[in-house]
C-alpha cells in the first residue's frame, strides 16, 4: 500500500514531471525501517532493543544500514 502511494506522488502533488525512481523508493523504505526499528535502551532489560518488534518479514541482519547491533557488554555504556 505504501509503495503504491509513493509511486502516485507525482499525480497527487500535481507535478507530472516528477519521477519516483527505484533508488528513491529504496531509500524511502530504508529510512522508514531505520526509524521503526531503531535501537533504544530498555532500562528494565538493561540492553538495547528495537523500538518496535521486528515483524516476521523483516530480518534484523538486513538492517545493516541502520547501524550494527552492539554486543550486550557494550550496550550499558552507550546508554
Amino acid at each position: 500500500m505504501l509503495l503504491q502511494l509513493i509511486r502516485k506522488m507525482p499525480s497527487l502533488l500535481k507535478m507530472p514531471g516528477l519521477q519516483v525512481t527505484p533508488d528513491y523508493v529504496d531509500a524511502f523504505f530504508r529510512a522508514n525501517n531505520s526509524f521503526l526499528y531503531q535501537l533504544v535502551f530498555d532500562p528494565l532489560q538493561r540492553k538495547l532493543v528495537p523500538l518496535n518488534a521486528y515483524p516476521d518479514d523483516v530480518d534484523p541482519a538486513e538492517l545493516h544500514y541502520a547501524g550494527p547491533y552492539p554486543f550486550s557488554c557494550y550496550q550499558h555504556g552507550v546508554a
